[in-house]
């Protein structure tokens, strides 16, 4: 009986050294996937800052756009405003800032917000407003205006007719 005893004691600290061996193993698993999970989160921290960084400091340009018609806007037209580069004769405007709002009544005061980092010494840039309601096009501005060079000025939208 006391042979009985021995062996299932020797079993029961077996299966005692076997759960340790395993509750170690567990913890140490446990472990490296928090320290993968903190690893992550700081790697995804620092590229969030990074990026951020880049993107270089915001500012905004105030201008007034109005029209000569004595209408109200239609019901859902959104006015748009766009800071955009110029500088290329024979390409596209590149977008540099964009503001889209909703109006009842001219004038419209509007901030253009931009990150300084895009605007470029010795390029142009001009301020284009223009309301649309959905795809169709109701006012525009047509004479450039670059915010940087020139005075403030109300920027005269004209009727597409």
């Amino acid at each position: 009986m006391y042979k009985e005893e021995k062996i299932v004691g020797k079993n029961n600290v077996q299966t005692f050294l076997l759960y340790i061996i395993i509750i170690k193993n567990n913890r140490e698993e446990i472990m490296n996937n928090i320290k993968f999970i903190v690893l992550s989160i700081l790697i995804l921290v620092v590229a969030g800052c990074s990026s951020l960084s880049g993107r270089g400091k915001e500012s905004g340009i105030e201008v007034t756009a109005s029209y000569r018609e004595k209408t109200a806007l239609l019901p859902g037209a959104v006015v748009v405003a766009t800071l955009e580069d110029v500088s290329k004769m024979d390409a596209p405007s590149k977008e540099i800032g964009r503001t889209e709002t909703t109006g009842e009544n001219p004038p419209y005061k509007i901030t253009i917000n931009y990150s300084e980092k895009d605007i470029i010494e010795g390029h142009r840039y001009s301020v284009r407003v223009k309301i649309v309601k959905g795809e169709k096009l109701l006012f525009t501005s047509t004479e450039a205006y670059d915010p940087f060079t020139e005075e403030e000025k109300i920027i005269i939208l004209t009727k597409i007719r």
